[in-house]
């Protein structure tokens, strides 16, 4: 499928390249490395790190980290790659939630996972109705990490429309997840 970029994502785009080249990395990239770095990232998050640690995290395992804002669009982030080895990961915080922030990067790591791409579309407007089937996937992924949708629907069902800060927060702790994130993902 080709690409149809607006010239508001290109430049971004290229931007988020450009920063991505002149950095280095602690660790070296692989498959191995982003799956222990996935793990790492769904600890830091139950346990309402900060996401700086997550910098950190992706740097030791290979992957080129950089925030580049883009106001008035409705970009959230891209994988590019700039070689089969040298994967980065660009977001533009444009939500300031750490619900999005968690959603965001899994989505990207989830490109990640799915392996090197020569040209991946710039992504805006994440957790709608992708219309690539990898979109969807990463979507889905994402969720799935930051919030599980039976473990979701579950307390949906069980709050009998009554949801309150306390009850998510209980929810939360006695299923592992974020409470900000859980909270991010019923709304």
């Amino acid at each position: 499928d080709d690409v149809v970029w607006s010239n508001l994502q290109r430049a971004w785009w290229l931007h988020v390249r450009t920063l991505g080249k002149d950095m280095k990395t602690s660790g070296n990239y692989s498959a191995s490395n982003v799956e222990q770095a996935i793990l790492r990232l769904k600890d830091v998050m139950i346990n309402d790190g900060k996401p700086i640690e997550a910098v950190r995290i992706l740097d030791q395992a290979g992957i080129r980290m950089v925030f580049v804002e883009c106001k008035n669009s409705c970009i959230d982030a891209v994988c590019t790659w700039l070689d089969e080895q040298t994967p980065v990961i660009g977001m533009t915080l444009r939500f300031d939630r750490i619900d999005n922030f968690w959603f965001v990067l899994r989505h990207e790591l989830a490109h990640v996972q799915q392996g090197y791409a020569d040209c991946l579309p710039v992504d805006c407007d994440l957790g709608k109705k992708a219309i690539h089937k990898l979109e969807d996937e990463a979507n889905a992924i994402a969720q799935e990490f930051c919030a599980p949708a039976k473990l979701v629907e579950r307390f949906l069902l069980g709050c009998n429309g009554r949801i309150t800060e306390s009850t998510v927060a209980k929810y939360a702790k006695e299923n592992k997840i974020n409470p900000a994130v859980l909270a991010g993902q019923i709304r």
